[in-house]
């Protein structure tokens, strides 16, 4: 990697960025770091802060599907690009596209369940979406596993067992649970 000029403001964009990261004050993150990326593109350090920035912005969060994309191109090992892809999609209503980010996403592993529980559940809601109810209960029932008490999967879970009259028993157990 070539150095910068000392002189050049771009070798400190990065940096500038993950201070007001760290700070919160993410819309002004995400335009230094967009500035670091623009001069160098390869640090998924960066990727990562500018796309968690992108989420908390609501006037940027049209960028963040684009954005997603690149970062999932340049680094396809990398869950966090898949899922916020995937999260795009899903809220466009787009979530058989929504499932190939997902199972990208699931196919390179989650380190040490970095976002596995958010990629299962979002798995579970896109399956449902497409009629594939086989494979959608046992995402619920994966993402149950890791987090048994998650008051609105099993809400929702339950009101889609009983949507397709399937496991009854089950679906008035997890509404329960929910109540409580």
């Amino acid at each position: 990697m070539a150095m910068a000029q000392a002189d050049d403001p771009r070798q400190y964009a990065a940096f500038y960025g993950h201070v007001l990261f760290r700070q919160q004050k993410y819309a002004e993150a995400a335009q230094w770091l967009d500035k670091a990326l623009a001069s160098d593109s390869s640090r998924y350090e960066v990727w990562e802060l500018l796309l968690v920035s992108l989420t908390e912005v609501p006037q940027r969060k049209a960028d963040l599907e684009g954005y997603a994309l690149r970062a999932e191109r340049l680094f396809p090992m990398q869950t966090l690009p898949h899922y916020l892809a995937a999260m795009s999609l899903v809220q466009k209503e787009q979530y058989a596209e929504a499932l190939t980010h997902l199972d990208a996403a699931t196919r390179w592993g989650f380190n040490k369940g970095y976002l596995e529980a958010e990629c299962t559940g979002l798995r579970a809601e896109c399956l449902y979406r497409t009629g594939r109810y086989a494979e959608c209960w046992q995402a619920f029932e994966s993402y149950l596993q890791l987090h048994p008490d998650d008051w609105g999967t099993l809400n929702n879970y339950a009101w889609y067992l009983a949507e397709q009259g399937v496991d009854l028993d089950k679906a008035l157990e997890m509404s329960r649970r929910t109540i409580e």
